[in-house]
This record gives structure tokens, sequence and C-alpha cells, in this order.
């Protein structure tokens, strides 16, 4: 197992996001072909044992460092992609590896989070793996997913970058830090993040979805966030601007710069503010709240993963 302080100390390991992904991809690589020897599901077709040459290309539009869940994106298509080379996955046809195979893709892209981020908390590569929205929450030593089903056409997103960038690995590590110091406070602020968390999670699993129980949830979240010391200047005024046409945000991430998103009662507000972000030079999109998971489309000779 290859740690994050070894890349991080270790002089010969490169600090730039493209050649960190492609140790990312030989580690990957590697433990595929361990899994392989194992597998208990191996497909007719194992490319990488076979001496054939194989060409990988990454395309994303994901802000990286923006706290969208790029590397655990970047993870997850390039696990599936080498399970399959290995032979632990089908490439004969298009499809939607079933629960067993997601496991071990999950398992597999977090083994690649942990080299990234130090100690990721595994709900990025859950998301990334089985789509739609997953209720996380620490057990002991195991995280607890809860799936949450909703229309992806009744639930819309806007996404704005603040442009300010930071490290997920050093957010979290100065988060411990300050709760060394301050535990009872950390503890109480984290406490009531939970309790929201929970609250907005009944709302999302209710018969209907009710944006307007949801969005008080979202700006007291937003403040707890601030008192924890995980916002920033930019981001909070983004989610000022924001509030100016009805929409309410939060940061998303690890906080300190990335990625603000925002819901609205109204979709031609979405619409209203996105000019705005625009014309501020930022990076905006609205995307739909609950996309798919993983999904393989094989087109000989070219195979997809997404």
């Amino acid at each position: 197992m290859v740690s994050n302080t070894l890349l991080n100390s270790n002089p010969f390991i490169p600090k730039s996001a493209i050649s960190r992904s492609v140790c990312i991809c030989f580690y990957l690589l590697f433990r595929s072909l361990q899994i392989a020897r194992s597998c208990t599901f191996p497909s007719s077709r194992a490319v990488l044992r076979c001496g054939l040459h194989t060409h990988i290309e990454v395309h994303s539009d994901i802000p990286v460092g923006a706290g969208l869940g790029s590397s655990a994106a970047f993870s997850v298509a390039a696990a599936t992609t080498f399970l399959i080379l290995s032979g632990c996955l089908s490439m004969e046809s298009d499809f939607t590896p079933d629960r067993q195979q997601c496991d071990l893709i999950q398992s597999l892209a977090h083994e690649a989070e942990a080299i990234i981020h130090g100690k990721p908390s595994g709900l990025d590569t859950a998301v990334s793996v089985h789509g739609g929205g997953i209720y996380f929450k620490r057990h002991a030593s195991t995280p607890v997913l809860h799936r949450i089903h909703i229309p992806s056409e009744d639930w819309n997103i806007l996404i704005v970058n603040s442009n300010v960038g930071r490290s997920t690995g050093e957010v979290v590590e100065a988060v411990a830090d300050r709760r060394r110091r301050q535990t009872t406070a950390v503890d109480d602020l984290l406490q009531k993040i939970g309790d929201l968390s929970r609250k907005a999670f009944d709302v999302l699993n209710g018969n209907e979805v009710c944006l307007a129980k949801l969005t008080p949830l979202i700006r007291k979240n937003q403040q707890l966030l601030v008192n924890l010391d995980v916002s920033c200047l930019a981001v909070d005024e983004i989610i000022s601007e924001l509030c100016r046409f009805g929409l309410t945000a939060k940061l998303t991430g690890a906080g300190r710069g990335g990625c603000v998103i925002a819901v609205a009662l109204n979709s031609c507000e979405y619409e209203q503010a996105l000019q705005l972000m625009r014309n501020k030079s930022l990076w905006a999109k609205v995307v739909h709240g609950f996309a798919m998971g993983v999904h393989v489309l094989s087109t000989s000779p070219r195979l997809s993963t997404k």
C-alpha cells in the first residue's frame, strides 16, 4: 500500500497534478493485476495479460481542487478501466457494474484516494461509483452509506467555482489541529452539522422533496462551516451574491475555497445567477443533482468508462 506521506516526502515522486495522476494509474495497474489473480468473476479477455498495447485517454470538465470530487471521479474511472483490462470486469458490451463489482471498484478507488488525500471519508468515491445521492455517516471504523433516490429531472443545482485553490488534506489537517486545541467547541460544531445532515436526509427521503424545507438547513449548515473556519472571503461573497437572486447556497468539499453549490425555488433564478457569475469570470454550471454512477461503454476498438 502506498501512503500519502510517501508521496509527499519522496523527492523522486512528482508533485504536479498530471504526474501524480500517472503515479496513481501505475498503482492501480499493479493492484488490479494482483486482484485479478483471485478475482471471483474473471472476464474471458484480460488485455494486460495478453501483451496487447493499451492507449488510455482521460477527458474531464470537472474543475480540479475545487471540492467537486474530481480526484474520486478520476480514481473510479481509472480503477474501473484497469479492472477491465486485467480481466476482472467484462469489456464485451455496454454495462453497469453489479453490486459486487461496484464494491470492488469502490474499494480500489478508495485506495487511490487515500494516496491523494491521506484519510478520505469514502463519500466521493461512493457517489462516483453508485451515482444518485448518498447519505454518509461515520460509525465506529466502518462508514455507513444510505442511498437517496430522487429523479434527476426534479433536482437542479448551480455550481460556482470561486477560483480559490486549496488542498483537501491541508484543510482537513487544519480542522483536526483546531480540534486538538479546542475539542469541545469543534465537536459541538461537528455534532450540529451532523444533526442538520440527518434532517436534510429526512427531507430528501420524504414522499415529496420540499426545497422550502431544505433551504433553511442549507443556510444553517453554511453558518456552521463559517464557524468551523473552513469558509473564505471569496466563497462568502459568492453566497451573498446568489442570495440576492433568491438562491440558497453553501460551500462544498473541504472548504477554504473551491466551489459553491446553490438551489433555487424558481428555475428561472438559475439562469439569472448563472449569467451573473459568468460575468464575473467565474466558472459556473447548472447540473442535475442526481446523475448515474459508473457505466462502461464498449465501442470496438475503443472503450469508454464514465
